[in-house]
């Protein structure tokens, strides 16, 4: 298998009530390509009851890998409101940033983010649950994908 042929890589961020499992507010999903946000998605214009668009955040995410911080939540709740639904890998940031980057000691994603040093000004993402654009310059402390 080449990089070519692998399922995407999707930075997903999830927001959900209490309850269990949470009830889902918004749910943020990013295509990455060439190490690059993939800006030709398009979300949806409003924001629709989660049962007006699980079947199309579930093609959506497809088989991707999906990568978030604190990836076993966003996973479980995801996987609790799409039955069946199985991402081809889940990529947590923490762990992965301990794993590569063991001289932090810390693993916040404002930490992250402070040492990585992304270049977020031609950042968009799609909300699932509806659009949103940054427009150009820093973007400071994000602590979603989106």
């Amino acid at each position: 298998m080449t990089f070519a042929t692998w399922p995407a890589l999707l930075v997903i961020d999830v927001e959900g009530k209490g309850t269990h499992p949470p009830d889902l507010v918004e749910t943020a999903a990013l295509p990455v390509r060439d190490r690059r946000p993939d800006k030709s998605t398009a979300g949806l214009a409003a924001k629709p009851a989660w049962a007006d668009v699980a079947e199309r955040v579930r093609a959506f995410l497809g088989n991707a890998w999906i990568c978030a911080h604190h990836a076993h939540t966003d996973y479980r709740v995801l996987a609790a409101h799409l039955p069946g639904w199985q991402p081809t890998g889940v990529l947590d940031t923490p762990r992965l940033a301990k794993a590569t980057l063991p001289e932090l000691g810390t693993y916040s994603l404002d930490k992250l983010i402070e040492h990585v040093q992304p270049d977020l000004r031609e950042e968009t993402c799609s909300r699932l649950g509806g659009p949103t654009s940054r427009g150009p310059g820093p973007r400071p402390r994000c602590r979603t994908s989106c």
